[in-house]
């Protein structure tokens, strides 16, 4: 299985239909082609895999494994995607690419924050 066919991944996700709103990083609303929304605030989802078995993916839902494969880009305010090829968050829109490292200590200091508070 390659990493674009894992439920996991956020082409995944893509391909079948889903959408997402981010808010702000660890914020989104995701849609179902259904319709139906889920809401993740913190990185936490109210989805009924989260809510009632804890996630079935290593202690997280689907939606949650998908958004950390998402971020807002900050120069054209649209969502940047992750690439695991070459380990960068890039904007489809406008190019502009982040690195996984920096995403990943600006996440940290935010929890670390978060928790201190």
């Amino acid at each position: 299985m390659s990493f674009k066919e894992r439920p996991t991944a956020i082409w995944y996700a893509m391909e079948q239909g889903y959408l997402f709103k981010l808010d702000r990083d660890g914020n989104a609303l995701v849609e179902k082609i259904d319709g139906t929304v889920y809401h993740i605030v913190d990185w936490v989802c109210d989805c009924p895999d989260a809510v009632f078995r804890n996630g079935s993916y290593e202690g997280a839902c689907k939606h949650v494994h998908w958004l950390t494969q998402l971020f807002p880009c900050g120069l054209c305010d649209r969502v940047m995607i992750f690439s695991p090829y070459y380990r960068v968050f890039e904007c489809p829109d406008c190019g502009e690419r982040y690195r996984l490292d920096a995403i990943l200590k600006q996440r940290a200091a935010r929890l670390e924050k978060r928790q201190a508070a």
